[in-house]
């Protein structure tokens, strides 16, 4: 499989990740992203926009549409750079979304604000 890394959101929504590199596995901790490549190594992902992979993952939590500005101009404006449908918010400041087969990761810690309806949002142990 292949992880597509985005440093920003102009190349998250133009689907031109900076990084792609193929991985045996990917393992989703806390505070990073660790993916296995066909030769034994571990690579591991902290500082990024985005992250997307190909994965089997089913959630059965309703979506909820999220608002990502990633910078003041853009909040200001009310102009978001990315907008998704969650289906997934951890407690680690990491939005979960789903599109085409692939699981999108999102780093909270990258952008400058989150907008979203906090009572559509299906909990389950999640913030």
């Amino acid at each position: 499989m292949f992880v597509y890394i985005y440093e920003d959101s102009y190349q998250y929504n133009s689907e031109r990740p900076a990084i792609e590199k193929e991985v045996s596995r990917v393992e989703v901790f806390d505070d990073r992203i660790e993916g296995y490549d066909y030769e034994g190594y571990k690579h591991v992902w902290n500082n990024f926009f985005a992250l997307t992979y190909q994965n089997e993952y089913l959630y059965d939590l309703r979506k909820t549409e999220v608002y990502l500005y990633e910078t003041a101009k853009a909040y200001n404006k009310g102009r978001p750079e990315v907008v998704v449908e969650v289906v997934d918010i951890q407690i680690n400041n990491k939005f979960i979304t789903l599109r085409n087969d692939y699981t999108h990761i999102i780093n909270a810690n990258r952008i400058l604000a989150a907008v979203y309806n906090e009572q559509q949002h299906l909990r389950k142990g999640n913030i």
